[in-house]
């Protein structure tokens, strides 16, 4: 059995697939700039700005999966889920939780914690960053139902 905190880290795969593709955007925005009149100008920096967003995503995820910094890491009681643009972990106790489940956007498969006083919160675990999110979400539903076998509480015993 795995010893406790489980970590969940950005793909190695998935950064370079979105550098290639960054790459790929900076070629087609060179190749604008050697053939005038090929780009309209808008599409020309549209892929600089890809190229120059991805690469700097890239470089982000690159550092956290270096630095050791997980997504989110998974113990027995809680779940911290890394927030980028606040540079911190957001601690969610599984005692407030419902359950978790896959959700699906237009482009996006992320992981959805819903509470239980109805309020939800969605993970930073995407399938842009992670490979397989249909695993971990599993994960975090099994650590879920052994906290509230473990726990005991008269909440849980009433929902049962």
């Amino acid at each position: 059995m795995k010893q406790y905190p489980l970590a969940v880290y950005p793909s190695t795969y998935k950064c370079v697939l979105l550098l290639l593709y960054s790459i790929l955007f900076f070629s087609l925005w060179l190749f604008g700039l050697t053939h005038p009149g090929f780009f309209h100008k808008w599409l020309e920096w549209g892929c600089l700005a890809f190229f120059v967003g991805g690469a700097l995503a890239v470089c982000w995820f690159m550092a956290l999966r270096f630095l050791h910094k997980p997504l989110i890491w998974i113990y027995p009681d809680r779940v911290e889920n890394f927030m980028p643009i606040k540079n911190r972990y957001e601690t969610i106790n599984f005692g407030e939780m419902e359950t978790f489940s896959v959700m699906r956007t237009s482009r996006l498969v992320c992981i959805l914690a819903v509470c239980r006083n109805r309020r939800e919160k969605v993970l930073n675990v995407n399938s842009a960053l992670v490979r397989n999110i249909h695993p971990v979400c599993d994960l975090l539903n099994r650590m879920l139902t052994l906290y509230r076998k473990s726990s005991g509480s008269v909440t849980d015993a009433a929902e049962r």
